[in-house]
């Protein structure tokens, strides 16, 4: 775990120029770009700010899907779904984690240090096939992607 945390910190003080993406599972992405889920959860903090590319990864939250009456055969995975941008992220509390509840729709109470990845201005892009990993991912040129505005 430490080692994780280490590793993060190292990729942050990188530069992010260009482009950047998160992936998160469906159907919390979908959630994200129909505007009913404006912060995102993290077990880890982040410097960055600015434009990010939202990224459907390849698994799906079964359970959500269930919870919020997706089926998974109408999620798209595997692909940029959208943007935003990252406005701010913040260490959940026991009362931001209830009083934004509606925001991040995440069920029961944090068992550990939990982020709220504050986003606006989500636009929707057609699908682009992306391969994701964790973290935020650096994106060099992908064509199409600067197209969709």
């Amino acid at each position: 775990m430490r080692s994780e945390a280490r590793l993060r910190r190292k990729i942050e003080r990188k530069s992010f120029s260009g482009e950047v993406a998160l992936s998160i599972r469906q159907p919390w992405v979908e959630l994200i770009l129909n505007g009913r889920k404006t912060i995102e959860v993290r077990s880890w903090s982040t410097r960055y700010r600015g434009r990010l590319w939202l990224h459907a990864g390849k698994q799906c939250d079964r359970n959500a899907i269930n919870m919020f009456g997706f089926e998974k055969s109408e999620l798209v995975t595997g692909a940029l779904l959208g943007r935003c941008e990252l406005f701010d992220c913040v260490e959940f509390s026991c009362k931001t984690w209830d009083s934004w509840r509606d925001l991040h729709l995440n069920a029961g109470q944090p068992n550990r240090r939990l982020y709220a990845w504050v986003l606006q201005d989500v636009k929707r892009i057609s699908p682009i096939p992306f391969k994701g990993r964790l973290g935020l991912m650096k994106m060099d040129s992908l064509p199409g992607v600067r197209n969709e505005q």
